[in-house]
C-alpha cells in the first residue's frame, strides 16, 4: 500500500466533495477500533505538513488607495476557476471586498496568523494564518492579459494603485459583483509585426479628416481588427457613431458615463465576444475590451475633459498611447489646434504629422481695444464696444445671423447687501453664488449648491440685495430691450435648442458643439477672463477657444479685449498659426514647464483647514528632504484655487521632473508611510 499522504494529495487536488468522501471512509473503517475518533484525528494531524504543502494563493488587487498586491489562501474547491483577470470576493480587514486577482503562487511572504473566519469555504482549515478567499465569482476571466498588462502600466504612470486601475475598466455593475454568464470570441488572430504609430492629424476646418478616418478604419475591418473611436462629449459621440454606420453600414458600439447600467454591460459583453469591432465613445471608451484592437482615434485631442478629475487621474489620451504601444495599433490624434506637447513632438519627428488645412476661414479677424474705444451710453451694461454695435447693427440689417459669446452662464454673478456689505457666497465652496433668473435662484457653479434668491439680507435684514456682473441671460435680456424687432436665443447648458429664425444669438462654449452653419458675425465679449487665470495652460486654452469660433464664420470675428498685444490675439489677427506655439513654446523653456518637463501635483484635502495647512507643510519638507534625484524637483506647496470645494479645504505640493516613473515610485514610497487623520491625499500626473 503506498504512503497515505500520496492518496490525501490526489483527493485534495480534484474536489473537497471527493476528499470529504475519502475521509469519511477512512472513519467509517476507523469506527470499528477502540479510541478510532481519537486516532483518526492524531493519524491526520501528523500528516497536515505534508498536506499543507500543496497550497494555492491568489494575489488579489483592490480599489483602493493602497499600493501591492494581497496574498489569499485558495480552498481546493476555487483552485480550478483560478486564473488572473477574474473576480473574487474576500475578508479585507473585517469587511467584505470584490477584487480583482492578477496572479498565483505556491508561496506567500506573510505568515501572520489570521484566523478562518466562520463561514468560510475553507473548512478544512489548512491555511498558516493568510485568509481564504470566499468565492470566485467568474468562470471566465473579465480581464485578460493584455488588458491587466495595460492597467498595470497606467497604475504606475498615474500614480494609483493597479485596483484603482482595473476598475476604472470594468464596467459599474462588475464592480459591484455581478455575475455575467458570456462565451467569448475564441477565434486566433494572426500575430501581426505592424508596430504602434502616432500620428497628429491637424485640419481648421475638420471637413478632410474623414476621408482619413474611413481608410483607416476600412483597412482595420479588413484585417479583423478594432478600432476605439473617441470624442469629448456623448452628442458628438452619437453623431459620430451614427455617420460610421451609415457610411460602412456596420455594428457600432456607443459607451459614456450617462448610460445605464444595463445598457453599459450589454455593450460591454457583445465587445468581448467579438459582436462589435467598433466603438464610439467618452474617456471612459479608451478601455473598451474590443478583440484585437488595430486603431485609435481621439477627435480634439487637446480637450481638457479626457482627464479624470476624480481617482485615477487618468488622462485618456496618455492611456490610448499606452495601449497602443502595447497591442500593435495605431493612435491618430485630430485636432484644429492641438496641444503644445503634442505639437512639440510632431515638429520634432517623434511624432507623425499630416497637416490639411490650417487656413483660419475667417474672412476678417478684428481685435478691439477696451481701453481706447468708447461705449454707447445706452449699451454700457453689457460692454458692447462702438466697432462691435455697428458690425452688429450692419448684419441684422442685412437680414445676417450673429453670435455674441459670453462664456458665462446666468443673470449676475455678484450679489451683495448695499447696507452692510454681505456679499452672498456658498456655504460649501466659498465662491460668488450667480444668480439664474428664470428660476430666481442662487446657484454655485463649482459644487451646484442651490438656495432661492433672498428678498432681505441674510446678516442685516435690510431690504434690498444689489446683484452686478454680466452672464448670458443678462445680456438676453438687454439684447431683448435694445432690439426689440430681432429674433434672440440663447444657447448654453440650461437652453439647448436654438430656433431656426433665431437672428441674435447669445452662447457659450456650447455653441461649438452644435456648430452652427451660416454666420455672418461672431462677437467676443469677455475673453480676458479665461486668460488671466492662474493657469500655465490659459493662452493656450483660450487660443484653442478662439480658433475654434473663427471656424464658425466665413466672414468676421470681433474679439473685445484690454490685451491687444497678447500673441494669441496677434496669431489670429495674422492668421499665423505656428506663431502662437513657437511663443508659446518659448515661454515654456523658461519656466520649466511642459513639453520640458512633466508636472505631479499632491493633493492634499481634509474639513479642517488648519489641519491640512499643516499636513501639506510636513509633506512638502519631508519630500524635500528625502529626495536625492536630480531630476526630480520639490517646487513649492501653495493654496489650491479654489481653497475650500464642496466643505474640504484643499492644499497642493507643485512637482516638476523629466521622468514620471521615477517620481512616481519616490511619491508611493513616501506616501505609504505618510498618514494624518481626516487628510485624503491624492496625486495628480500631467493636470490639464
Amino acid at each position: 500500500m503506498k504512503h497515505p499522504v500520496e492518496f490525501l494529495k490526489k483527493f485534495y487536488r480534484t474536489s473537497p466533495e471527493e476528499f470529504y468522501e475519502f475521509l469519511r471512509g477512512i472513519l467509517v473503517h476507523l469506527t470499528k477500533r477502540d479510541n478510532s475518533q481519537t486516532d483518526f484525528v492524531l493519524y491526520l494531524t501528523s500528516l497536515m505538513p505534508s498536506i499543507c504543502s500543496l497550497k494555492m494563493y491568489a494575489q488579489v488587487v483592490f480599489n483602493l488607495p493602497i499600493e501591492g498586491r494581497f496574498d489569499y489562501f485558495v480552498p481546493p474547491a476555487w483552485e480550478q476557476k483560478l486564473r488572473p483577470g477574474v473576480r473574487t470576493e474576500v475578508f479585507f480587514g473585517k469587511r467584505r471586498c470584490f477584487g480583482y486577482i492578477v496572479g498565483k503562487a505556491e508561496e506567500t511572504e506573510y505568515k501572520k496568523v489570521n484566523p478562518v473566519r466562520k463561514g468560510a469555504p475553507n473548512k478544512i482549515g489548512l491555511s498558516n494564518g493568510v485568509k481564504p478567499i470566499l468565492r470566485i465569482l467568474d468562470d471566465i476571466p473579465i480581464l485578460d492579459k493584455t488588458m491587466l498588462k495595460i492597467t498595470r502600466r497606467v497604475s504606475e504612470y498615474y500614480a494609483c494603485s493597479w485596483g484603482e486601475a482595473i476598475e476604472a475598466a470594468v464596467p459599474k455593475s462588475l464592480r459591484k459583483g455581478r455575475r455575467i454568464d458570456y462565451n467569448p470570441r475564441q477565434e486566433k488572430f494572426p500575430k501581426t509585426d505592424k508596430a504602434s504609430e502616432v500620428m497628429l492629424l491637424q485640419d481648421i476646418k475638420g471637413q478632410g479628416r474623414w476621408e482619413i478616418y474611413l481608410r483607416e478604419i476600412n483597412d482595420n475591418l479588413n484585417k479583423n481588427r478594432g478600432i476605439i473611436f473617441l470624442t469629448p462629449d456623448k452628442e458628438q459621440a452619437g453623431l459620430i457613431q451614427k455617420e460610421i454606420k451609415e457610411r460602412l453600414n456596420v455594428g457600432v458600439g456607443l459607451l459614456h458615463s450617462n448610460q445605464s447600467v444595463g445598457e453599459e454591460l450589454r455593450q460591454w459583453i457583445e465587445m468581448k465576444k467579438g459582436l462589435l469591432r467598433i466603438v464610439v465613445g467618452t474617456r471612459l471608451a479608451v478601455f473598451a475590451p474590443l478583440v484585437n484592437l488595430g486603431l485609435v482615434i481621439i477627435e480634439e485631442e487637446q480637450s481638457s475633459v479626457y482627464k479624470q478629475d476624480s481617482r485615477p487621474h487618468y488622462h485618456a489620451v496618455g492611456v490610448a498611447k499606452i495601449r497602443t504601444k502595447i497591442e500593435g495599433a495605431r493612435l491618430i490624434l485630430f485636432s484644429r489646434s492641438p496641444s503644445l506637447e503634442t505639437w512639440y513632438q510632431a515638429k520634432r519627428n517623434r511624432i507623425k504629422y499630416i497637416l490639411k488645412d490650417i487656413r483660419i476661414p475667417a474672412r476678417q479677424i478684428k481685435i478691439v481695444d477696451l481701453q481706447r474705444v468708447g461705449f454707447i451710453p445706452q449699451k454700457r451694461k453689457i460692454r458692447l464696444s462702438i466697432s462691435l454695435e455697428d458690425a452688429l447693427n450692419k448684419t441684422l440689417n442685412q437680414k445676417g445671423r450673429a453670435v455674441l459669446f459670453l462664456n458665462r452662464r446666468g443673470f449676475a454673478i455678484f450679489s451683495y447687501c448695499q447696507n452692510c456689505g454681505k456679499v452672498l457666497r456658498c456655504p460649501r465652496c466659498n465662491a460668488n453664488l450667480i444668480l439664474h433668473f428664470k428660476n430666481d435662484t442662487l446657484t454655485c457653479h463649482r459644487c451646484n449648491y442651490r438656495t432661492q434668491s433672498p428678498t432681505i439680507c441674510p446678516s442685516c435684514n435690510s431690504g434690498y440685495i444689489r446683484y452686478s456682473g454680466l452672464g448670458t441671460e443678462k445680456l438676453e435680456s438687454e439684447l431683448h430691450r435694445l432690439y426689440p424687432g430681432v429674433n434672440i436665443a440663447r444657447l448654453d447648458k440650461e437652453e439647448k435648442i436654438i430656433p431656426n429664425d433665431a437672428q441674435l444669438i447669445v452662447a457659450t462654449e456650447s455653441v461649438l458643439k452644435h456648430r452652427i452653419a451660416n454666420l455672418d458675425l461672431i462677437g467676443v465679449l469677455s475673453p480676458d477672463t479665461a486668460l488671466n487665470r492662474p493657469d500655465f495652460r490659459a493662452g493656450e486654452k483660450v487660443f484653442a477657444l478662439l480658433l475654434q469660433l473663427a471656424c464658425l464664420t466665413s466672414n468676421c470675428l470681433i474679439i473685445q479685449t484690454k490685451f491687444p498685444k497678447h500673441y494669441c490675439f496677434r496669431a489670429l489677427t495674422e492668421k499665423r498659426i505656428n506663431l502662437f506655439y513657437e511663443t508659446e513654446l518659448v515661454f515654456r523653456r523658461q519656466s520649466h514647464l511642459p513639453p520640458f518637463n512633466h508636472i505631479i501635483m499632491v493633493k492634499l484635502r481634509g474639513r479642517k483647514e488648519e489641519r491640512v495647512s499643516l499636513a501639506a507643510g510636513e509633506l512638502f519638507d519631508i519630500l524635500n528632504n528625502c529626495n536625492k534625484n536630480k531630476s526630480i524637483k520639490i517646487v513649492s506647496c501653495f493654496n489650491q484655487i479654489p481653497h475650500k470645494k464642496r466643505d474640504n479645504f484643499h492644499e497642493q505640493i507643485l512637482i516638476t521632473t523629466r521622468s514620471v516613473i521615477k517620481a512616481v515610485n519616490f511619491l508611493k514610497k513616501i506616501l505609504a508611510d505618510f498618514r494624518r487623520s481626516g487628510i485624503i491625499i491624492t496625486v495628480d500626473v500631467d493636470p490639464v
